[in-house]
């Protein structure tokens, strides 16, 4: 092959080929791939054993943290009387490296506990909702009762589950904000309440309105009626089977 015919095939393949074939396949619109972020990934997950629920904050077990043995040797000496050994340079070094190292793998075991502590908390407020996987049994939850709770700031609880996920027993995964006030709207609480009622005897406005001021949401009789009628659901007699 000469210079020439190099030359010639570099040309074609600047001109006639595509580096991204499939950018063909995308609307002109779209600039960017469809769900290029990928699936989410649960930073918590909770699984439910005979013993009741289990749980696993990823990263606990699977990717301990630990100072090279052989720096901790030389700090262990330095700290026990063999520093001549060392100068101050070497000393200097080695004591800051490991110190600073063991700071750090405190914060993070401390934000993993922090995280599970938070999780089960969350579980045993919620365990209605865990068993059914149903919204209907979602009761009110605000991080400061979280926080409250476990006597802990309300900013530690924000900054624990601040775009965390958690993997339930049913397997979905969700954000931790589902958890939390204004995730879960009254709309979705009496829609969900209806969708799993009794058929044969289908809940009556005023026993949703009881049932949600069972669960600490002070919702009157006429709300009920006003958000099912947004949602096109019947009354209770026009349901009754």
């Amino acid at each position: 092959m000469t210079a020439k015919d190099v030359v010639q095939a570099m040309e074609f393949v600047k001109k006639q080929l595509n580096p991204y074939p499939g950018s063909s396949f995308r609307p002109p619109y779209q600039n960017e791939p469809v769900n290029q972020g990928g699936a989410v990934k649960p930073d918590v997950i909770i699984r439910r054993t005979p013993n009741g629920y289990e749980i696993d904050v990823a990263g606990s077990d699977y990717y301990l943290l630990n100072i090279n043995s052989r720096y901790r040797h030389m700090y262990n000496e330095i700290r026990n009387g063999g520093a001549k050994k060392y100068n101050s340079d070497d000393k200097s070094h080695i004591s800051q490296f490991v110190e600073r190292a063991d700071m750090f793998i405190r914060y993070i075991n401390e934000r993993r506990r922090t995280l599970r502590m938070i999780t089960k908390a969350i579980v045993e407020y919620q365990q209605g909702y865990m068993e059914t996987g149903s919204k209907a049994f979602v009761r009110p939850l605000t991080r400061t009762k979280i926080a409250r709770s476990l006597k802990m700031h309300e900013s530690t609880v924000s900054r624990a589950t601040a775009n965390k996920y958690v993997q339930l027993p049913s397997e979905e995964v969700m954000p931790f904000d589902f958890f939390f006030d204004g995730s879960i709207s009254v709309k979705d609480l009496i829609g969900e309440l209806i969708s799993t009622e009794d058929k044969c005897n289908p809940l009556s406005d005023q026993q949703i309105a009881e049932i949600l001021q069972q669960r600490g949401l002070n919702v009157a009789r006429r709300t009920v009626v006003k958000y099912r009628e947004a949602q096109k659901i019947l009354s209770s007699r026009q349901r009754r089977r």
